[in-house]
C-alpha cells in the first residue's frame, strides 16, 4: 500500500465503469482517491458513500460542467458578471456537500480567468519548440502577457474575494479545506496572486494546491522557475497533483518528463495530500513505474 492518492482524472476516456476505476486504484496499491472530472451521475450510483477513502473531490462536482466549459461560459469565481459569479459559487458549493458526505477533506478549486489573450501562451509554447523561448520575441511576448494581466486585474480580484468569502465560511461549517491550485499562464493564479489569496485567509480554511505539471510548464516559457512556488508558499500547501510534464505534454507519469522529483521532495512539508493525476493514455504499468519512481524520489 502506497500513501499516494490516485485522481480519477486517470478514467476519463477509458470507457471504463467508474467502479473499475476505483477497484484498479485499489489493486495497484493506491490507499486513497480524488475525484476529478467526471461528467454524469454514474458516481453516486456506482459509489456510495463509506465504499472508498475520497481524500479530496476536484470541483466541479461529478454531474455538472467540466472546468473547460465553465471558462468558456465564464462560470468562474472571477467572473465580473454577478450573475455567472454567483453561478460559480453555488457549483462550488455543491461540490463541498459532496465532499462532506463521501468523507473528503479537500476541494481543489481553479480559481478563475484574467484579461490576458490566451493565445499568448501559445506563442510561448511555439517559440519553445523551435528553441527561441530564451530569445527577444519571446521576451516581449511575456512582457505583454504581464501588462495584459493586469487589465481588469483588481475588478477580478475583488470578484474572487467576494466568491472565496462565501465559500471559505460554507466549507469551514463542514469541516472541508479549499486548495487554490496553480494553473496555465493566463489564469488565477500566478505566483504573486497565490500570495495575495493566502493572506486573506488563516491557514486552517484554505491552502494551496501545487501542480507539478502546471508549474514545469511556467518554467519552461520563462515565466517562473517550478521551485519557487513551493520555497513561498510551501508552509501553506495543502495538497499536490503529481504528474510529469515533457516538451509542455502534462498529465505524463511521473519520471517520464522534465520534473525534478528529488529535488521537490525536499520541498514538501510531511503528511500533505499527493495525488498522482496522469492522463487516461498512460497504461497500467506506466502508472505503477510512476509510482516506483516516486518511491525512489522521495515521495513516500
Amino acid at each position: 500500500m502506497t500513501d499516494l492518492a490516485l485522481s480519477s482524472y486517470w478514467a476519463r476516456g477509458r470507457r471504463e465503469r467508474i467502479s473499475d476505476f476505483f477497484r484498479a486504484g485499489v489493486e495497484m496499491g493506491f490507499s486513497c482517491f480524488e475525484v476529478s472530472g467526471l461528467l454524469d451521475d454514474a458516481f453516486y450510483q456506482e459509489i456510495p458513500p463509506g465504499t472508498f477513502d475520497i481524500a479530496s473531490l476536484h470541483n466541479p462536482a461529478p454531474g455538472e460542467m467540466r472546468n473547460r466549459e465553465m471558462r468558456r461560459a465564464d462560470v468562474l469565481l472571477t467572473s465580473l458578471n454577478e450573475e455567472r459569479r454567483q453561478q460559480a459559487v453555488a457549483i462550488a458549493r455543491r461540490c463541498v456537500e459532496v465532499a462532506q458526505r463521501y468523507g473528503a477533506r479537500v476541494v481543489v478549486l481553479h480559481v478563475g480567468q484574467t484579461s490576458a489573450d490566451p493565445e499568448l501562451e501559445n506563442q510561448l509554447k511555439g517559440l519553445f519548440a523551435e528553441g527561441r523561448i530564451a530569445g527577444p520575441q519571446a521576451d516581449a511576448i511575456r512582457k505583454r502577457l504581464a501588462s495584459e494581466r493586469l487589465v481588469q486585474r483588481q475588478e477580478r480580484m475583488g470578484a474572487l474575494r467576494r466568491s472565496l468569502d462565501e465559500l471559505v465560511a460554507y466549507a469551514a461549517a463542514r469541516g472541508i479545506r479549499l486548495g487554490v491550485e496553480n494553473r496555465s499562464a493566463c489564469e488565477v493564479p500566478d505566483w504573486q496572486e497565490l500570495g495575495e489569496i493566502l493572506s486573506w485567509y488563516p491557514e486552517e480554511p484554505v491552502g494551496y494546491l501545487h501542480d507539478t505539471g502546471h508549474a514545469q510548464v511556467q518554467q519552461a516559457l520563462g515565466l517562473r522557475p517550478h521551485v519557487d512556488w513551493l520555497h513561498a508558499y510551501g508552509q501553506r500547501l495543502i495538497g499536490l497533483h503529481l504528474h510529469d510534464s515533457a516538451k509542455l505534454e502534462v498529465h505524463r507519469t511521473p519520471g517520464a518528463g522534465d520534473v525534478d522529483w528529488a529535488g521537490l521532495a525536499l520541498r514538501v512539508p510531511a503528511g500533505v495530500l499527493r495525488t498522482v493525476e496522469v492522463d487516461g493514455a498512460v497504461s497500467r504499468e506506466a502508472l505503477l513505474a510512476g509510482v516506483e519512481h516516486l518511491k525512489s524520489t522521495g515521495w513516500t
